[in-house]
């Protein structure tokens, strides 16, 4: 009989995904799997450019002729983020299936699957976000019981059972020594239960260290971290102010190069989408998706009664359906489609086309500079993959771009 060695794991990994990992990630992520993907994110960066207007013209010849121009582009150069899975194989797990093909592949389908999960998870956490890390922030802590209560409950769904998690400063942007383990989410709830590790301190909301990310993805000072910018960083809920964004100032033209934002009040998500789509439409927008969460979105389905669902097909090299509906416009159909991972409080109106997910090479891809996918640990007994993304979200037109604050006055 032969033996299984690291090349048979290989092999095995080629025959349980032919294609790429995107397939088993692409459900945890559904807005990222729907925006259209790049593979060839090479180069120090990627430059997208938005135009803030045309060539000059006049009704007068003349005048036309002395006055052309260049149209008036910015240049974002955009620089890859990085994000990283390592899962091993225990070896006497490997050693009890050697002679079942089955028995050994589903072991190694099972440990990649969980580290493309935990990838898939990240990104859609990244996905929406504002670039700055920020997984929720802290409403109270009993140092006692070592639970914390998050502002919001929802924002629950970015933690996960093991997850090490750090705290930063929200005034100062200074991370706090060590870091918390978090052993238990209730999802209802809203709270995390966790021990101390590295020296940590139980965090106090007395002071500014409400801040919660994941171990790594912070970087010290306000806003700084290692995540890819999300929605919210290309199209935040507040006007840009004149700090440079990937090289660009964009509070000279804020629609146009950060999207747009409405506030809802006391309107109902009806009203407030069709005053979006009114609004947007005359500051030249276009729109073909209105992303909500899970939860608003449902809220949305039952005040329309809304019946018939669209299937809507991921971009990429895997192909993942996801349901949504329409709403009937002046300008056409309106796709509304839901993801866990969207804040309740915010709702984006805009258009595919728009957005782009690049990245060098598939993102996540396995690490195999060396010809092999699996290495021998040298601290454990067991073998070692791992998972890499090289990747960014990039908005070519932010004017096709509304974030909605539903509840704000």
């Amino acid at each position: 009989m032969a033996s299984l060695d690291l090349t048979s794991f290989s092999t095995a990994l080629k025959i349980l995904y032919p294609d790429s990992l995107e397939e088993v990630w692409y459900p945890e992520a559904p807005f990222l799997a729907w925006v259209p993907k790049s593979y060839d994110f090479e180069g120090a960066n990627k430059q997208t450019n938005a135009i803030i207007s045309g060539i000059r013209g006049s009704a007068d010849f003349t005048t036309a002729l002395n006055g052309a121009s260049a149209p008036t582009l910015v240049k974002f150069n955009v620089t890859r983020k990085k994000d990283y899975v390592i899962g091993s194989l225990d070896n006497e797990t490997i050693a009890a299936s050697a002679t079942s093909k089955g028995a050994i592949a589903k072991a190694i389908k099972t440990q990649v699957d969980a580290a493309a999960y935990e990838y898939g998870r990240s990104a859609a956490f990244q996905a929406w976000g504002d670039g700055s890390g920020v997984r929720g922030t802290i409403s109270a802590v009993n140092t006692m019981t070592k639970v914390i209560t998050l502002t919001d409950r929802r924002d629950c769904v970015h933690f996960e059972i093991g997850m090490d998690v750090q705290v930063k400063d929200s005034v100062t942007g200074a991370i706090s020594t060590g870091y918390l383990n978090i052993t238990a989410v209730d999802l209802d709830a809203g709270t995390l239960t966790y021990t101390l590790q590295g020296g940590a301190a139980d965090p106090s909301v007395a002071g500014d260290e409400i801040l919660l990310g994941r171990s790594g993805d912070f970087l010290a000072g306000v806003g700084n971290s290692n995540c890819m910018s999300g929605v919210f960083a290309w199209i935040p809920t507040t006007a840009p102010s004149a700090t440079p964004f990937y090289g660009v100032d964009r509070s000279v033209n804020p629609v146009r190069l950060a999207g747009g934002r409405v506030n809802g009040g006391a309107k109902t998500i009806e009203e407030v989408i069709f005053d979006s789509l009114g609004r947007g439409r005359t500051n030249g927008g276009r729109f073909d998706t209105l992303w909500m969460n899970s939860e608003r979105a449902a809220e949305l389905q039952k005040s329309m009664q809304a019946k018939a669902f669209v299937e809507v097909q991921s971009a990429g090299k895997a192909k993942v359906g996801f349901n949504g509906f329409q709403i009937v416009t002046p300008q056409g159909p309106l796709m509304v489609m839901d993801d866990p991972n969207c804040p309740y409080a915010t709702g984006l109106l805009t258009r595919r086309d728009s957005w782009e997910f690049a990245s060098l090479g598939d993102a996540p891809h396995f690490s195999e500079e060396d010809g092999r996918r699996f290495l021998r640990e040298s601290s454990s007994d067991g073998i070692q993959f791992r998972l890499k993304a090289y990747a960014n979200l990039l908005c070519h037109r932010p004017i096709d771009n509304i974030v909605i604050s539903f509840d704000a006055a």
